[in-house]
């Protein structure tokens, strides 16, 4: 399919965030996804019977999620069959459309199920999808699940002076940094790869604070209330950005920030080069006193929890660990007993002959 053209951007970026910037990251992820099998055509009549499809469709399905956060995926189908040019349309392509409509209000890949295998996890988290039976505003909730009972440092502050798990001491331990544009997939780490994911998306989340700030919304907006504005909660998208640019990356951590100026190169991490703009942490969204991380805390935690029980970094070191394990720890133990004896023994033999070396020069001393 032919891509965007500029003015085409203009037009979804007002329509989605409000002010006709430029969104380079978001429209190079809108593209990857477009462009795969949907056919979705460029400067269409959007009144046209056709079965052709348009960006002003996936728009207008961004409205219908709008209009009603409630709505079921089968009825949002079923509305996207009355719009004009989809009468005629497959299901498959209206659905290709409703699934990057959601990436476009979410992030999130709502048919997550169907491109990992049925066992695929990543410590606690599993791909999930948006049920045909279910709730728009109930896979939302689902997909970020509050983790309301997490208290102590690693969750209840906004310093990064509070992690110890800032990006250069991650890499030191050999983790490697991916970037993600499933906010879903935010600070999952991949122990078996030593991967870390990150939602790069650093302009999304900085246009979609801009637009509660315009607002004046309070800051513990509901999901059901952010949606009806085609956004997320405040409280969600500040804890994305402050992981990003207060913890991991924060402003004053140089060593890091080298780190970061090499994830946004092109020929390495290819992350949003917003993430190096720190002007959104100055948006008049102040979080109430005793913020806590309810979204990201338990996988901050799990970061720090890294410090004390640092993952192998090569096959060597994935080897003693499996060999260092408790099924392992009283074998372990018997060999350091032995050796100890060993070496006890040893000692004590060259302690005799040093004894019988002094004797027998004590006795026969030389004339």
């Amino acid at each position: 399919m032919k891509r965007l053209t500029s003015l085409d951007k203009i037009n979804i970026s007002r329509h989605l965030f409000g002010n006709p910037e430029k969104f380079p990251s978001f429209f190079t992820v809108y593209d990857e996804f477009a462009s795969k099998g949907i056919g979705l055509a460029i400067n269409i009549d959007p009144n046209s019977a056709t079965g052709t499809l348009s960006h002003e469709h996936v728009l207008r399905a961004v409205d219908i999620l709008k209009e009603n956060p409630s709505i079921t995926r089968k009825d949002a189908f079923e509305k996207m069959r009355q719009v004009n040019g989809l009468r005629s349309a497959s299901d498959p392509s209206i659905a290709k459309v409703l699934d990057l409509a959601v990436r476009c209000v979410i992030m999130v890949d709502c048919a997550a199920k169907q491109h990992h295998s049925s066992s695929f996890k990543i410590g606690d988290y599993r791909p999930a999808s948006w049920d045909m039976d279910e709730k728009f505003v109930d896979f939302v909730t689902r997909s970020f699940p509050e983790v309301s009972s997490m208290t102590g440092p690693a969750a209840s502050h906004l310093s990064s002076e509070m992690f110890p798990s800032k990006a250069w001491e991650l890499k030191r331990l050999g983790i490697e940094f991916r970037r993600t544009n499933n906010l879903a997939e935010h600070l999952l780490f991949d122990e078996r790869k030593n991967y870390l994911f990150v939602f790069h998306q650093a302009q999304f989340l900085k246009a979609h604070i801009a637009k509660h700030c315009y607002s004046q919304d309070p800051f513990g907006l509901t999901f059901g209330e952010s949606l009806k504005s085609g956004t997320l909660p405040p409280q969600l998208l500040v804890e994305t950005l402050y992981s990003i640019q207060e913890v991991l990356f924060a402003a004053h951590d140089i060593k890091s920030g080298r780190i970061l100026k090499k994830l946004i190169s092109p020929r390495h991490g290819k992350f949003d080069p917003e993430c190096y703009q720190y002007d959104a942490l100055d948006l008049d969204v102040q979080p109430p006193e005793g913020f806590s991380y309810i979204y990201w805390g338990k996988r901050l935690t799990a970061l720090r929890e890294l410090f004390d029980k640092k993952p192998p970094r090569n096959r060597l070191e994935k080897w003693l660990q499996r060999q260092l394990s408790e099924r392992n720890a009283f074998l372990v133990a018997l060999v350091a007993l032995l050796i100890s004896i060993v070496v006890g023994i040893i000692s004590i033999g060259l302690s005799a002959v040093q004894v019988w070396i002094a004797w027998m020069a004590w006795k026969h001393p030389k004339q």
